[in-house]
Order: structure tokens, then sequence, then C-alpha cells
């Protein structure tokens, strides 16, 4: 609610922002994990070119209110509402647990859209 204008606050955007909650290719980091380092760090991991190495990138990430993490050397997880929640989310269950809970609310969530789509 704080990263986004109201009008991307849509069922398709949760959808895709539950999706990259899921693990992927044995992935250390999900892209939601990614994300949330951003924000706390400021920088963004992008792998180089041999895919290996890790680069470290200043993030073009802004909160509606103008804070941008890169500017302030990253957001403390008590400053932002998102961090907060994503943080106990993440230590809160084991990875299975967590894919549990996000399938569950994906097949929720694209269930409602489309009745929200044929207006019933």
């Amino acid at each position: 609610r704080d990263w986004c204008e109201p009008s991307q606050r849509t069922i398709g955007n949760l959808i895709s922002l539950l999706d990259a909650a899921l693990p992927k290719d044995n992935e250390t980091h999900t892209t939601l994990d990614n994300l949330f380092y951003e924000m706390k760090s400021g920088c963004k991991r992008v792998k180089s070119e041999d895919g290996i190495t890790t680069l470290w990138e200043p993030s073009v990430l802004s909160r509606c209110d103008g804070l941008t993490p890169r500017d302030s050397n990253g957001i403390d997880v008590s400053e932002d509402f998102s961090l907060t929640c994503y943080e106990g989310f993440r230590h809160a269950a084991t990875r299975e647990t967590r894919t549990s809970i996000v399938t569950t609310l994906l097949l929720v969530l694209e269930a409602v859209e489309k009745e929200d789509a044929y207006g019933k």
C-alpha cells in the first residue's frame, strides 16, 4: 500500500506479487525476497553475465511518500509497514509452509479475479 499508486492496487498485481514469493528453480532467494532486500539495503542484487557473480546496483524503488531506499542507505524494518509484515512472514514459517500459504492465496485470488471478469 505504501509502494504503489492506488491504480496499481489490483487483484492481478497482488497475484503477481504473491507469485514472486514462490521459490523458482532451487534459487536461494525468491523474487519477493529480492524486492524486500532492495527496500532494506537500498541496493538490488543483479547476476553478472557469467551468471555466478552478484553485482550491486542502486535501487530505483520509491515509496509513495517520496522515501527512496538508495538515498537513505536502506530502510529499517521498523520504519516500514510492509517490511515489518514481510519479516514476520519470512521468519514465522518454514519455506514449505510459506509456499503452501502463498499457493492457497493465489488460488483464492485467481478465483476472485475470474468472478470479477465474468461480472459475478
